[in-house]
């Protein structure tokens, strides 16, 4: 699953394609979660929010809720504030920080 991500991740950025890369960043986001990693888990579903949320492409409330579904044991495992702090750094990268901090943290 890292592979097939990194190499979205990849193709989207060099395309410029923003939503395929929000697309790739929560898919990666569900992928930390499995391995319990909820802080980073937290911030890549940020970031790919922000990310949609800046091109106007949010997701349809159906995928929101499985979003959502998929990320509550983030939110449960960590302490409030240290959940707080991991979207709100999450949501404050860029695009293209967001992008290394995928591929970086593997």
């Amino acid at each position: 699953a890292h592979n097939a991500y990194r190499e979205a991740l990849q193709i989207f950025s060099e395309l410029g394609h923003r939503r395929g890369t929000a697309r790739a960043l929560e898919g990666y986001a569900v992928l930390a979660l499995s391995e319990d990693r909820s802080e980073r888990a937290l911030k890549l579903a940020a970031a790919a929010s922000h990310l949609r949320r800046t091109i106007s492409t949010p997701l349809t409330p159906a995928e929101q809720a499985s979003l959502d579904q998929r990320l509550r044991p983030a939110w449960e495992r960590l302490s409030e504030e240290a959940a707080r702090s991991a979207w709100t750094e999450g949501y404050a990268m860029g695009m293209e920080k967001a992008v290394q901090y995928s591929m970086d943290s593997i």
